[in-house]
């Protein structure tokens, strides 16, 4: 069965002549109906809009390979990621996780083969996953990166190729390093600007020698004897305070 599909997938099984074998080209219609019907149950929606418009289970298949190999350096950074978290287990045939290493490894190099820039590339991407303020950047790189011709295109063949590489990406790394310095000064100066604030404001004290309680008040407010408010209470000068 799966050597069948196979055939239907890569087009070497092609579709009989409805005149001359009907019963054949019956079978075939409908084996090619049950590939289709199950590819979309095993793909996601958005691969399900990709492969809406493909007649036979070729055609489909020939759709999602070029959708993978077209998914570029962020895609490719995924699939190393996943390959390398893959691992033997006593709880999995090691013969299935030899397949997925296999597919994986397959699926990397469709998208294109590594050469020491686009590793380059691949490294710098990576290494922004993790880090909150560069989240924008990376996404920001990876949509240049989607929309260039690569880190080598041929100028020669096509003149207008746009490319896109490690220098790009450090500039756009440059800019975001920029903007974080800008926040970490504009931090500092409010802290700055807060301490200043702190250590230039002074609670009155008063001059009077003996004052229980010195601090809050000046003499002219104080309710001890020599005080400007002598012989009043506490409650009677704040009062009087608070009039002014």
């Amino acid at each position: 069965m799966n050597q069948g599909a196979d055939g239907y997938l890569k087009g070497r099984i092609l579709c009989p002549s409805a005149e001359t074998e009907p019963r054949a080209y019956s079978n075939w219609n409908a084996n090619n109906r049950s590939i289709l019907g199950f590819m979309g149950l095993v793909i996601d929606e958005a691969e399900q809009e990709i492969i809406d418009g493909a007649s036979t289970a070729a055609a489909a298949w020939k759709l999602l390979v070029q959708r993978h190999a077209q998914e570029g350096p962020i895609k490719q950074v995924q699939l190393i990621q996943e390959a390398l978290n893959v691992g033997y287990s006593t709880s999995e045939k090691y013969s299935t996780t030899s397949s997925k290493l296999t597919t994986l490894n397959k699926r990397i190099w469709d998208m294109g083969s590594l050469d020491s820039e686009l590793f380059l590339c691949i490294m710098m991407i990576n290494s922004m996953s993790n880090v909150p303020e560069l989240c924008a950047t990376r996404e920001n790189v990876a949509q240049q990166f989607a929309q260039s011709d690569g880190t080598k295109p041929d100028l020669k063949k096509n003149p207008t190729a746009r490319k896109y590489n490690s220098s790009d990406i450090k500039q756009a790394l440059d800019m975001a390093q920029g903007l974080v310095d800008s926040d970490s000064k504009t931090a500092d100066i409010a802290l700055s600007a807060q301490a200043s604030q702190k250590s230039g404001f002074c609670h009155p004290k008063c001059s009077i020698p003996g004052c229980p309680r010195p601090i809050g008040h000046t003499k002219d407010w104080c309710v001890s004897p020599g005080g400007g408010m002598a012989g009043k209470t506490i409650a009677e000068s704040r009062e009087a305070r608070l009039k002014e």
